[in-house]
């Protein structure tokens, strides 16, 4: 089983958790290449890497190993999960020698309480997370739209002369795909970059 690595975003800190709020924590130490992590579990502790650094490992529905994201030192390890008690739908596995700081449950909820620092640093966490998570969704959009369109034009293709041809303007493509004009044409360039095709007017000739 291999793993992809593509288009993989590292999560780095600029804001960490000062000294008095780590002592608050247990501290817990990993070798490198361990799973510290497993999919499905629901995580009982809020873990804060001090030192190291871990990634995010999912499987495709081919069984793929997939590794979006590299977290490094001075951030938080599987908070949305932990917040909201869901199972992990990924495993962790360290990359390096690491040093986590576990929060319990009820330090967490008194620090979210009563303390603005460790309040600022896990939602900081969290945010960038997200903006990361939201690109990362809009990429996928777009491209299971650009294989949408792809499987649109090769079953509305004619074949003339031995050559593959689709007379539906870029308008009716948009409309059969629900997405903007201007869309269907950014996919159908990107398309004829590849090598799929190639756009004369109105005219798409498969290759």
């Amino acid at each position: 089983m291999t793993s992809q690595q593509a288009d993989n975003i590292v999560f780095a800190s600029d804001l960490p958790l000062s000294s008095r709020l780590i002592s608050l924590g247990e501290v817990i130490h990993f070798k490198k290449k361990q799973i510290i992590f497993e999919m499905g579990t629901v995580p009982e502790k809020l873990y804060y890497i001090l030192s190291g650094s871990v990634r995010i490992v999912e499987l495709s529905e081919e069984s793929e190993r997939l590794v979006p994201f590299t977290i490094l030192q001075g951030n938080f390890v599987c908070d949305v999960r932990f917040l909201a008690e869901l199972p992990l739908s990924f495993q962790v596995e360290t990359l390096t020698d690491i040093t986590l700081i576990a929060f319990s449950r009820s330090t967490v909820i008194r620090l979210l309480g009563g303390d603005p620092d460790f309040r600022h640093c896990l939602f900081r966490s969290i945010a960038q997370k997200m903006r990361c998570f939201g690109s990362t969704l809009l990429k996928t959009a777009y491209d299971d739209n650009l294989s949408r369109l792809m499987r649109l034009l090769e079953s509305s293709a004619a074949e003339q002369d031995g050559v593959s041809t689709i007379t539906m303007s870029q308008q009716e493509l948009a409309e059969h795909l629900g997405v903007h004009r201007v869309t269907i044409n950014r996919m159908l360039r990107k398309l004829q970059a590849q090598g799929c095709l190639t756009v004369n007017r109105e005219r798409i000739t498969l290759l």
